[in-house]
């Protein structure tokens, strides 16, 4: 089975679309234009609201599986980190001590685990002392931190 892959969230397996149009009148965004005979989907206008991905009784709006990406990295011989955002421990509750999940993520092929606050830590001193070494002048920075 083809499956035309994006850079987008949502996508169109090819040899499942039968550009019956349902798609294309749900997307409240018009995101879905027919392109060689196939439903696919404009990635610069897709919101990602999953409208076709419900509505396609064939199944051919799929949301990508960043599984089977992450999959592909670590069959390549290079490192694959693995990055925690600092509510991991919302999602993994059950698991009280951190240092087992790392364990977990290590046993299924990552090279390293680091929960990406580390890397807001770093951008916050950069950010102080960029503000130190320039009292009085004004910044536009990142969201986070």
């Amino acid at each position: 089975m083809e499956k035309k892959r994006t850079s987008g969230l949502v996508y169109t397996v090819r040899d499942l679309c039968r550009v019956c149009y349902t798609c294309v009148r749900e997307c409240p965004v018009k995101a879905i234009k027919i392109v060689d005979g196939q439903a696919e989907v404009v990635q610069e206008r897709c919101i990602a609201c999953g409208n076709c991905t419900r509505v396609c009784k064939q199944g051919a709006k799929v949301y990508m599986r960043s599984a089977d990406f992450v999959m592909q990295l670590m069959d390549k011989e290079e490192d694959v980190y693995a990055l925690l955002a600092p509510s991991y421990v919302a999602e993994f509750g059950e698991i009280p001590d951190s240092r087992v999940l790392v364990g977990m993520l290590i046993n299924l092929g990552f090279s390293r685990v680091y929960e990406v606050g580390m890397g807001a830590d770093r951008v916050s001193r950069a950010y102080e002392a960029l503000f130190l070494e320039n009292p009085g002048k004004g910044y536009i920075s990142s969201d986070c931190p």
